[in-house]
């Protein structure tokens, strides 16, 4: 009786959750065995058991039948071939919607499963700050250049490095994954010492990748000119001419979290750095006038791109897989406007 009302529950708040749809599992076959015992154990609030089942879940699930799916491709065209393919996701999530929780909570529940799944952002791979520092002299009348975040501070070849070292990691390879610290430089960031990287052993079923801005596409020098002027254009034309594009083709599949109004990003961003005065003191983290002077270096960029993620879908994703929602201020999903 209690496991038939726990799952009861569970199917109560999974089905109504908009992204019910998106996981393709029958709602009526939904049980606990979907979901690790011990993980909605360490949720100490129902608020939290919820969030897990109605927005984590079903992303997972999603997840899990594309890697299937994957598998599955990868069979009928090799027979003789036993190793199982790396799935790669690329998130495209606003700053501060929680794409971080979002990816940790999948990978948590795929280790729950028994599949090898690491993590990674792009911001993971900024330049370093000396590199920051020549860029943003490079361009002094760009304040979009001035701080990390803007296409051009990333070296997208240690992200396309990164990705190819975790899909071709054999049994017992250990791959290194690069980490940036923000809360170095007096907050202006700096890449971690190598010898701080976590390392992951291959082989690697998933790798997630993060990043706001993320399967962002081109628009040229006239569209980015009107949406934020000759600043923008510069930013657009680092974006068209560094990898980023190979870094995306990367990707098998995509989850893109939407906004309705990317002002909500600066309430995110603040609650964030907050949070990290908490960890990090305040003399290493960004002031509240700081941290606007920081999102609004982003806004030109959410202009500029995020329409054409929407309708588009992420640049160079070529028609794969794409899992697509909105979330509101509290990100919490919700159905499409």
């Amino acid at each position: 009786m209690a496991g038939d009302n726990a799952n009861a529950a569970l199917l109560s708040v999974f089905s109504s959750s908009p992204l019910a749809s998106a996981s393709a599992l029958p709602s009526e076959s939904l049980s606990t065995s979907d979901v690790s015992s011990s993980r909605l154990l360490s949720l100490a609030s129902r608020s939290e058991r919820n969030r897990l089942l109605a927005y984590y879940v079903p992303v997972y699930l999603w997840c899990e039948n594309l890697r299937e799916e994957i598998i599955k491709q990868k069979k009928m065209k090799e027979a003789e071939n036993d190793s199982t393919p790396t799935l790669v996701v690329g998130v495209s999530a606003p700053q501060g919607c929680g794409k971080t929780t979002l990816v940790e909570e999948l990978a948590r529940l795929f280790r729950d499963d028994g599949v090898n799944c690491c993590n990674v952002s792009l911001d993971d791979f900024y330049l370093r700050g000396e590199q920051q520092d020549e860029l943003a002299a490079k361009h002094p009348e760009n304040s979009l250049l001035q701080f990390r975040g803007n296409f051009g501070s990333h070296d997208p070849d240690l992200g396309i490095r990164t990705i190819d070292a975790l899909r071709q990691a054999s049994k017992g390879d250990v791959v290194k994954l690069p980490r940036y610290d923000k809360a170095l430089r007096g907050g202006r960031g700096d890449r971690a010492p190598e010898s701080t990287w976590p390392q992951v052993t291959g082989p690697v079923d998933v790798v997630l990748l993060e990043g706001w801005s993320l399967g962002f596409t081109p628009v040229g020098e006239e569209r980015a000119v009107s949406d934020g002027g000759p600043e923008l254009a510069q930013v657009d034309k680092y974006l068209n001419e560094m990898p980023y594009g190979d870094l995306h083709e990367r990707c098998d599949g995509w989850i893109v979290v939407q906004i309705e109004d990317p002002k909500v990003v600066f309430e995110w961003r603040l609650q964030q750095e907050v949070a990290l005065r908490k960890v990090k003191g305040d003399e290493n983290c960004l002031t509240d006038e700081q941290v606007s002077d920081f999102v609004d270096r982003f806004m030109p960029a959410y202009k500029g791109y995020l329409s054409g993620l929407y309708a588009n879908g992420p640049h160079r994703a070529n028609g794969r897989p794409t899992l697509a929602f909105y979330v509101d201020a509290n990100r919490t999903p919700f159905a499409s406007p």
